[in-house]
């Protein structure tokens, strides 16, 4: 728990080991796969769903890491203050994802660089 009283996800890898398969009907992956940004209100996913979230999450917000539009994974942030994200805040988590996927990319042609030459 932080001083604030929140449950921290470090603590636990709970996310880390969350199937996709699991929220089947939420399409996650789909819409991932897409490229597409999810936010949501945790109070209004069908009570299946927040069960598998920590209960003092308002609203999450994910947005997709794409390497050359493939599907890499995601990023997400997650408020427990408020139930909204600014159009800053959402513009700076797509940045970020954006720049992830791009470093990953750079990365991944470096190393096949490298390799090649050996």
């Amino acid at each position: 728990m932080d001083c604030r009283g929140y449950y921290s996800q470090l603590e636990d890898n709970m996310f880390g080991k969350l199937s996709y398969s699991r929220f089947a009907s939420l399409k996650f992956y789909e819409a991932f796969s897409n490229g597409e940004t999810l936010k949501f209100i945790i109070k209004n996913l069908p009570k299946e769903y927040q069960d598998c979230l920590l209960i003092e999450i308002q609203i999450n917000n994910t947005c997709s890491i794409l390497i050359e539009g493939a599907y890499w994974g995601f990023i997400g942030l997650m408020n427990v203050i408020r139930s909204y994200w600014s159009s800053d805040e959402e513009s700076i988590l797509s940045a970020m994802a954006a720049t992830i996927g791009e470093v990953l990319k750079e990365n991944k042609f470096r190393e096949e660089l490298i390799r090649t030459k050996c």
